[in-house]
């Protein structure tokens, strides 16, 4: 069917916004109507705005930083294919600054849109949007050059103030009222952001740039900026600035560069903190030095819940503490604070990978005692616990994705342990079959605990209308990857269980061939009386009452047998639809990772 639509209508698709030729307010033919409209009277040119108007943005520099903010958000939440409309006004925004500013924030929301639409598997619009960018990102370092006198005029300024040299102060000092009298407070220094520079964008870019694997631009990109933020004495940007150079020195295999750079932070915000804490860790524990990585977690994990924004202490329950060397102790009763959303989620990153430092320790530590099987179990209600307070804060998708993370862990845990316990049963410890299962039960409730992340991903982020087109979305592939783990954990859970049966049979048999050995036979044993007291056998007097006895035990003999059998088929039966919902599930991933994969073929045989 032909569907007739305004010329200058907007995309009927949320795909179609990935798309930059979809978008009506770039055609010139609808400045041209608006400007005839405003000759002619039919708008008011003080009162309406459209899209393409120069003006509508009234204060471009705080729209620049928050369409960012918005857009990470709704990443973060699973909302990829909802951004394509913000990224496209944030693009829209670019003709709001004078050049070169105009081409580095438009590059900046090209690039992010060239990112979402992978993401959402729109591999064309991908495709297009990446040969653009390419070529806009490699006229960016020539612009360098036309902000030496600025930077100069800037240098002018700041010469004949005090404290020239000095940063802007991440901190100061107010005084509050507290019982009638005041008191000197420390608080976060106010970001006074009036006009958009070129080294701000250049360091958001710069970011970007690490998503798209391009280290050497993002290293340009990083020094340029930083030489701009020092003139201006920028220390907010620089601080972000110096996070990038540490990933930048993780993803180069400089793990002691990054640990220098990150060590001369003095202030953060919260994900900044999360953010360079994980990094550091990384960085320690990469040139093998696990305590230092242990000091940082607890002192991050002590800043935030120091930070502002926490709200009135509440009553923790009781936990079982460990006498082993466990990372996470339980204790009394103790009050902590609870946090708003971005705390939760910038403790939960931190919380997140001291748990797999400790998983690691596990792995590397020997069973000897059931400390270790102590310590596993703590990790993994420590698990359960970040779990349920992502889920309380409303972060579903990352809830999800820490599970999957925790799952290929602790499967590659279990298959090692399992394969020690194969290998020398008699010498395993505290370690056994039984404890195995035990805890690829708890992966189950684990993967289960995620159902209403899981249910409300899939209603929240798949829209309704507007998705015509074959698109697989990023939480559709994240749910199929877990229904993958979760085939994945039975099936570990029923290797485990024959093993065990395996190797109870054989401990059994092993039992029989000892008893029925000559070798360990009585070496006393109770003779039969030939003519006994009466003239007769004791043996014979008890034969009657030896022939009942044998009756009852055949028949309790057969009784047991029934009931094992009714066992057998009922395990065999619950095997079995526990297989059958396995190749369920695994089909379905296979049908969505399919359709990615099919639509990425068609768009190469396309002319």
């Amino acid at each position: 069917p032909i569907q007739l639509i305004p010329i200058f209508g907007l995309p009927l698709r949320l795909a179609d916004w990935a798309s930059v030729e979809n978008w009506s307010w770039q055609s010139p033919l609808l400045t041209e109507v608006f400007k005839r409209a405003e000759e002619n009277g039919f708008v008011w040119s003080s009162t309406c705005t459209w899209v393409g108007h120069p003006e509508v943005f009234s204060r471009p520099a705080v729209s620049f930083f928050t369409l960012l903010r918005l857009e990470d958000d709704l990443e973060e939440h699973g909302y990829h294919i909802f951004a394509l409309p913000i990224l496209a006004l944030h693009f829209q925004l670019a003709n709001a600054f004078p050049s070169p500013v105009k081409e580095a924030v438009a590059c900046t929301a090209k690039l992010r849109l060239a990112r979402m639409a992978g993401e959402c598997r729109l591999r064309q619009a991908y495709g297009q949007l990446r040969e653009e960018t390419a070529k806009e990102l490699q006229q960016i370092p020539e612009t360098f050059d036309s902000f030496k006198e600025e930077l100069e005029q800037v240098r002018s300024k700041r010469a004949g103030r005090k404290g020239a040299e000095d940063l802007d102060p991440a901190w100061i000092n107010i005084q509050v009222e507290t019982n009638g009298q005041l008191s000197s407070r420390k608080v976060a220094a106010p970001w006074g952001l009036g006009e958009l520079y070129a080294y701000q964008v250049w360091a958001e870019l710069s970011k970007e740039c690490l998503h798209h694997a391009e280290l050497w631009m993002a290293c340009t990109l990083t020094k340029e900026a930083e030489r701009h933020a020092k003139v201006y004495g920028d220390g907010r940007t620089l601080r972000d600035l110096a996070v990038t150079k540490a990933r930048i020195a993780m993803e180069e295999g400089n793990h002691s560069e990054a640990v220098r750079i990150l060590r001369e932070l003095s202030a953060a915000d919260l994900g900044q903190c999360s953010e360079a804490a994980v990094l550091l860790a990384n960085a320690y524990e990469a040139r093998k030095q696990p305590f230092p990585a242990q000091e940082i977690f607890k002192e991050a994990l002590a800043a935030i819940n120091q930070s502002p924004g926490t709200k009135a202490a509440v009553k923790k329950p009781k936990v079982l503490g460990s006498i082993g060397g466990s990372t996470f102790k339980g204790g009394s009763e103790i009050n902590m604070p609870s946090f708003s959303s971005k705390h939760v989620l910038a403790q939960c990153c931190i919380s997140t990978r001291q748990l797999h430092s400790e998983l690691e320790r596990l792995r590397k530590s020997q069973v000897t005692s059931k400390h270790w099987v102590n310590d596993m179990n703590l990790a993994i209600e420590k698990h359960f616990q970040l779990g349920e307070e992502l889920v309380g804060a409303g972060f579903y998708r990352r809830q999800i994705a820490d599970c999957m993370n925790f799952l290929e862990v602790m499967c590659k845990m279990l298959e090692v342990r399992e394969m020690d316990l194969n290998r020398d049963p008699q010498n395993a410890a505290a370690l056994t079959y039984a404890g195995l299962e035990e805890f690829a039960c708890r992966m189950e409730q684990a993967i289960a605990a995620t159902q209403p992340s899981t249910d409300a991903l899939l209603t929240m982020t798949l829209p309704v209308e507007g998705i015509e087109q074959d698109v697989a979305l990023p939480s559709e592939i994240l749910v199929v990857r877990l229904e993958i783990w979760h085939a994945r954990v039975l099936a570990l859970r029923r290797c485990i269980q024959a093993n065990g049966k395996l190797h109870r049979r054989l401990q059994k048999e092993r039992m029989k061939r000892v008893a029925s050995d000559p070798k360990n036979a009585p070496l006393f044993a109770v003779c039969s009386n030939e003519g006994g007291v009466f003239g007769r056998s004791l043996d014979q007097d008890s034969a009657s009452f030896g022939a009942d006895d044998d009756k009852v035990q055949k028949w309790l003999q057969l009784v047991e047998e029934q009931i094992s059998e009714e066992e057998k088929m009922t395990k065999f039966a619950r095997a079995m639809a526990e297989v059958e919902d396995s190749v369920a599930k695994v089909s379905n991933a296979v049908s969505v990772l399919e359709l990615a994969v099919q639509q990425a073929d068609e768009v190469e045989v396309v002319p």
